[in-house]
């Protein structure tokens, strides 16, 4: 009777877990834009993104974004990372607002963010980029 406990109980939590880590292809949370509230900002400045998504469920997540340069061959100028909980709902507006680095080079860039969170503890993640934007010089 104790090996057909173990074996329900081992089942119980294996089919779920396989299930959501090598079938499940639903996209639990999708961006439809990230944008700037403005096209031009000067060093040191504060900038807001407005994250436009859709969260299937209520997800507590942590978000990674990183600066970039356009056609920079890759180099960051900006990581922040933060732990946010986003709520279930269509189409929800989250604004971020950030503080620019002093020492950025005149130039266009953009942020891109990878949101990391779980479902039935199997990690998933979603990636976006945000519109470009200019630095003038200083």
């Amino acid at each position: 009777m104790i090996i057909f406990g173990i074996i329900f109980m081992l089942l119980g939590y294996l089919i779920p877990f396989s299930y959501i880590k090598f079938i499940d292809r639903t996209q639990y949370l999708i961006y439809e834009s990230v944008t700037t509230d403005k096209q031009e900002y000067n060093v040191c400045s504060p900038i807001s993104l407005h994250i436009h998504r859709t969260a299937l469920i209520d997800l507590p997540v942590t978000i990674n974004l990183t600066l970039y340069m356009k056609n920079d061959g890759g180099v960051s100028y900006q990581h922040l990372s933060f732990d946010a909980k986003l709520t279930k709902g269509p189409r929800e507006f989250d604004d971020q607002t950030l503080t620019l680095p002093c020492n950025l080079p005149p130039g266009v860039f953009y942020f891109h963010g990878t949101t990391n969170y779980q479902i039935n503890h199997v990690d998933k993640s979603v990636s976006f980029d945000s519109n470009t934007f200019n630095i003038k010089g200083v």
